[in-house]
């Protein structure tokens, strides 16, 4: 048997994850708490907003709450990794929305 959401995301809380929302957009900051419905609280949060055209942007957004059923994806950012990324050299289509159903 596979091992919780709860337990995979106890061990994210401190870190710097990156969220996909379902409507497309991409969260980056740190995992402060998160509860039963998958509400998650990320600090020193920013959204990456890509373009076609534009260098990618980074909007600050301070402590940010995200509800559970509008996260897509999440997962740890390795910082070194991301430290190395030139975002003012990157152009692409932004994600497309995540059609939810029930």
């Amino acid at each position: 048997m596979g091992i919780k959401m709860e337990t995979k995301l106890e061990g994210l809380v401190g870190k710097v994850v990156s969220v996909l929302a379902t409507d497309g957009r991409n969260f980056v900051g740190t995992l402060k708490s998160f509860d039963q419905a998958m509400n998650i609280i990320l600090s020193n949060c920013s959204e990456r907003i890509f373009s076609e055209t534009q260098p990618v942007v980074n909007e600050s957004m301070g402590a940010y709450i995200i509800r559970g059923d509008h996260v897509c994806v999440i997962g740890e950012v390795d910082l070194e990794q991301d430290s190395k990324v030139d975002y003012e050299k990157i152009r692409a289509a932004p994600a497309n929305a995540i059609p939810h159903t029930t």
